[in-house]
């Protein structure tokens, strides 16, 4: 014979709290990209690129810093012909010409 007390406890009649319950995407928290914008002054792509940079702010989480390689005499004699230079999560992954639909690409893929 079966136990009907405890298929009632175990039952559809159990009622669970809805006020608290909230979608399942609001723990997630978008990853935050470490960005590196190697630059120089006076260089009009590299002020595009970080307009473009702040502008894809309202798309990802993004930390920004920005690097003069005139300051450092290594960084300004590998970057010297390719500034700007964008370094996403510690990978080097776009140097100029730098498009926003590029970087977009860039920030999905990591």
């Amino acid at each position: 014979m079966r136990d009907v007390r405890r298929s009632r406890a175990i039952g559809s009649n159990l009622k669970l709290p809805t006020s608290n319950l909230q979608p399942a995407t609001s723990s997630i928290k978008p990853m935050l990209h470490r960005i590196v914008l190697y630059t120089r002054p006076g260089c009009h792509l590299c002020e595009s690129a970080a307009r473009l940079l702040l502008e894809l702010r309202g798309e990802f989480a993004l930390t920004i810093k920005e690097v003069d390689i005139t300051a450092d005499r290594e960084l300004l004699k590998n970057y010297f012909d390719k500034i700007p230079v964008v370094q996403i999560d510690d990978r080097v992954t776009l140097a100029a010409p730098i498009c926003k639909d590029a970087l977009r690409a860039a920030l999905t893929r990591s």
